[in-house]
């Protein structure tokens, strides 16, 4: 992956990507407890971060009807490096 470069998650991934925090979450929780350390900052600094990604430019929801009215199937191809064999 390149930080110059754009790239598309469908939201099925989205809430996998959700869930395994969720689950980083809980483990991390468990562990703080059993070690002793303060559960709710950890608690805390987990709902940070899952609010943090949410907020973020890289979910911004992007209207596929409105994106394909709005380019030609060869600007979209051209776009990412691919062409047409014609024949």
């Amino acid at each position: 992956m390149r930080e110059d470069s754009v790239y598309v998650m469908s939201g099925k991934n989205i809430l996998r990507l959700l869930e395994l925090i969720e689950h980083l979450r809980d483990t991390a929780l468990d562990y703080a407890e059993e070690v002793g350390e303060d559960v709710n900052f950890v608690k805390e600094k987990f709902d940070i971060l899952k609010e943090d990604i949410l907020k973020s430019d890289i979910f911004e929801e992007v209207n596929y009807n409105e994106l394909m009215d709005s380019y030609s199937l060869t600007d979209i191809l051209d776009s990412v490096g691919l062409t047409l064999k014609r024949r």
